[in-house]
C-alpha cells in the first residue's frame, strides 16, 4: 500500500497501469476505493492514479499528527 508524506500526514494512493496518466478524485465522504471497478478498465491503456484525500479512506488511518491535523483542530475550536 503506497503512501505519500504531505506536510507530515500520510496520504494513501494507488498507481497502476501504463501510458498517459489519469488522476481520479473521489467526492466528499468517499475514498479512492470507489474507483476500483473503473481502474481495472482504465489501467489497460493508461497510468491510473487515485488517492484518498486527507481524513478519507486509508488516509484517515494515519497514526501521525502532522500540521494538517493540528491546523484543523485549532480552526475547529476557534
Amino acid at each position: 500500500m503506497p503512501w505519500l508524506d504531505l506536510l507530515g500526514n500520510d496520504i494513501h494512493y494507488t498507481d497502476s497501469g501504463r501510458g498517459r496518466p489519469v488522476v481520479l478524485l473521489h467526492g466528499h465522504a468517499s475514498a479512492a476505493a470507489c474507483w476500483e471497478p473503473i481502474i481495472q478498465d482504465l489501467e489497460r491503456d493508461f497510468r491510473v492514479l487515485a488517492y484518498d484525500t486527507y481524513d478519507h479512506g486509508w488516509s484517515s488511518n494515519s497514526p501521525r499528527q502532522g500540521p494538517l491535523v493540528t491546523g484543523l483542530r485549532s480552526w475547529s475550536t476557534s
